[in-house]
């Protein structure tokens, strides 16, 4: 009732009715039902009006079938009418009533009236809807600036680790030794993982021709003697070189550095970190270890022949 006072009072101060939210969402929610109705409600009466003609069609002498049917097919008629009626009858309202144009815009109007703070009128009192703001959240400058710093000392961090490792890759790979050292290692690599004839693995204790068949200190014989370096034939005795070496005791390798084991095993240095290359033994043959600590047992000699680095 209070919607219909609305339009009364508006039409008799001369104020805008459009105005009014609550009047435009009434006469939007009324469009709307309408239309609505003239949708559904005809669809429902032609189907009723189907079933009254095929009972005519049967029965074709019933008065009052002929008469429902009548009165269904005028419904529909009405239905279909019914927003166009409503329109007429808005507009036959006086000219100082602006509920005519309202029910044209409702659905603009109240649309616009809500998205710009709707003033609505209930009981006399007005009301102002706000819309609700998103609070941003204030950050200090200073906390900004400490939070780049950070960021950029994140990054500082994370390049440096970056070129430290590159550098200990580098390191890695780059081998270190004289010209002879690494030529001596190169050839010895050409042992590495050969087999003999019969399939087997180059390694046999007492031999001393890796394109045959060799042990540890047989290897490392026979490719010292391809550099003119003779060495002793058992692993024990070639500390006692009468070649000139001196002993390394910090444990930084160079490429064709001797290393010889108290448990009678010797290998030779390929100057890559502590990485050496031997004849293991019959399984493995000749082979790389990536530690000479791991390649044999016992205490440790470290031979660095003068002729060589």
């Amino acid at each position: 009732m209070s919607v219909f006072v609305n339009i009364l009072t508006c039409a008799s101060d001369g104020t805008n009715c459009c105005s009014d939210y609550k009047l435009a969402s009434a006469l939007d929610i009324l469009n709307k039902t309408l239309k609505l109705l003239q949708l559904i409600l005809p669809i429902i009466l032609i189907v009723m009006l189907s079933v009254q003609i095929v009972k005519l069609v049967v029965n074709p002498d019933s008065d009052s079938d002929k008469k429902s049917m009548i009165n269904k097919g005028l419904a529909i008629v009405i239905f279909f009418m019914l927003p166009i009626i409503v329109n007429i009858i808005f507009g036959l309202l006086p000219t100082n009533m602006e509920v005519s144009k309202c029910w044209k815009e409702a659905t603009a109007t109240k649309k616009k009236l809500g998205n710009n703070n709707p003033t609505i009128q209930k009981g006399g009192e007005t009301k102002v809807y706000k819309q609700r703001k998103v609070k941003k959240s204030k950050i200090s400058p200073t906390k900004k600036k400490s939070k780049k710093k950070i960021k950029a000392k994140k990054s500082i961090n994370a390049l440096i680790a970056r070129n430290r490792n590159k550098k200990l890759n580098a390191l890695k790979h780059k081998t270190v030794g004289s010209e002879k050292g690494i030529k001596l290692v190169n050839y010895a690599k050409k042992f590495l993982g050969k087999r003999n004839k019969s399939g087997g693995l180059r390694y046999c204790y007492g031999g001393s021709n890796p394109n045959k068949c060799t042990d540890c200190s047989g290897f490392v014989g026979y490719v010292f003697k391809h550099f003119g370096i003779s060495l002793p034939r058992v692993s024990t005795s070639i500390p006692s070189t009468s070649a000139k070496y001196k002993k390394v005791t910090n444990g930084k390798l160079k490429a064709g550095d001797i290393v010889v084991y108290s448990s009678k095993h010797v290998a030779i240095a390929t100057g890559k970190g502590n990485q050496v290359i031997h004849a293991s033994c019959e399984k493995v043959g000749i082979t790389l270890t990536n530690s000479y600590k791991a390649a044999g047992k016992g205490k440790i000699t470290i031979m660095r022949l003068d002729k060589i680095n």
